[in-house]
């Protein structure tokens, strides 16, 4: 007697991320859905220490993570060089185990190169390779040159709605599959998720802090490097942004308390000397999108990709800069990315004032947000199979 085993396929999805939150970030909801709709768990794979401790200092990415499946930390903890090859290898090995089973490979260029790359030959149906931020910002885009077809190592690209991945137009690409899937973060899953945990997000970082009439958030820039966006790149001119940002939106902070979100680079020294004994402004670490639940206008001095966040949810963006001549010729007056800003503002206070109280003179209220169920590239039931 014959007796024949099959092996029963791995529902599982594994995620190589960069360095990075943004790929994180922009996978997440796509991975949340997943687990709602067919049960499949994921696997994240980091190898970068900072990728690492920015997870676990971010408390939404963090709990969605946890909410997914779980982060897989190659060299986590293993401060002696032999243990952490030790460690490097038995992930490895329960990965490649994993694929063997059928679970689906998500990346964002890390399996385009050696050694991971072998993982691309060996299991190359199951690889997709992954538009690396959320959105369609191809005005980013200055790659003219004349190429050739460009194979990947997988068999499969994503794109969230970007006509460009790492500068190559989607269909210069020779692959068996390309799925625009469009930007998932207009996904209903994700904002269920997003929306379903706005009001504990706040009370556990922000208890004190009466939000009930919206918020007002100021996107942060570095405030001290060198910007090539703005007229005068050096830090006077980010400061003096800022600045007169927060001389204009005080006058509204009784009613309706000022929200700074600082990026990673931010010179957190000279931020805080800025609105040192400023009632109503407060520092806040939340992911852009639980902002966004509260806010009534998102706000920077010069275009941020967090605005994208804001604006899909159909919160007001504001970009009150100061743009040299050869960007102004460049955009034709706008934003480098108009379709992100409701509002662009280029050196005018008196402008940014206006508008500034046309919307904190309106009544606050949620938009209601009904978000994207339908997949008509096919993505999500090709990963299920």
């Amino acid at each position: 007697i014959v007796h024949i085993r099959f092996v029963v396929p791995k529902k599982k999805l594994i995620v190589f991320v960069k360095n990075r939150l943004v790929t994180i970030d922009a996978i997440m909801p796509l991975l949340i859905e997943m687990k709602e709709v067919y049960n499949m768990k994921s696997d994240i794979i980091v190898f970068d220490q900072l990728a690492h401790i920015g997870i676990n200092e971010n408390i939404v990415i963090r709990d969605a993570l946890e909410y997914v499946g779980k982060e897989v930390y190659i060299t986590k903890g293993k401060s002696n060089k032999i243990l952490r090859r030790i460690h490097a290898i038995a992930a490895l090995f329960f990965i490649i185990y994993d694929a063997f089973r059928g679970a689906k490979i998500l990346h964002f260029g890390v399996l385009d190169q050696w050694p991971l790359n072998i993982l691309g030959y060996i299991f190359k149906k199951n690889i997709y390779h992954v538009q690396g931020n959320a959105y369609n910002f191809d005005k980013f885009q200055h790659n003219d040159r004349s190429i050739n077809k460009y194979t990947l190592v997988g068999s499969n690209l994503v794109s969230f709605g970007s006509k460009y991945i790492n500068g190559i137009q989607i269909y210069d690409y020779r692959c068996t599959k390309i799925f625009e899937f469009g930007p998932p973060k207009k996904r209903s899953s994700w904002l269920q998720y997003i929306y379903g945990k706005s009001d504990y997000y706040f009370s556990h970082c922000h208890n004190n802090i009466d939000v009930s009439k919206g918020i007002i958030v100021i996107i942060m820039s570095s405030l001290d490097s060198c910007t090539p966006l703005l007229r005068d790149p050096s830090d006077k001119t980010q400061v003096k942004l800022f600045l007169e940002t927060l001389d204009v939106l005080l006058k509204f902070s009784s009613q309706t308390p000022i929200f700074i979100k600082p990026h990673v680079y931010t010179n957190m020294t000279l931020l805080n000397n800025l609105i040192d004994n400023q009632d109503g402004v407060h520092i806040t670490y939340l992911h852009p999108s639980v902002l966004a639940t509260k806010s009534r206008i998102f706000i920077a001095n010069q275009f941020s990709n967090t605005l994208a966040d804001a604006h899909s949810l159909g919160v007001d963006t504001i970009e009150y800069t100061n743009y040299p001549e050869s960007i102004l010729k460049g955009t034709q007056g706008r934003s480098v990315s108009h379709k992100f800003v409701s509002y662009f503002i280029n050196n005018d206070v008196n402008c940014f004032k206006n508008i500034v109280a046309n919307i904190l003179n309106n009544d606050f209220f949620l938009p209601s947000i009904q978000g994207v169920v339908d997949d008509e590239s096919g993505l999500l039931s090709h990963l299920a199979k």
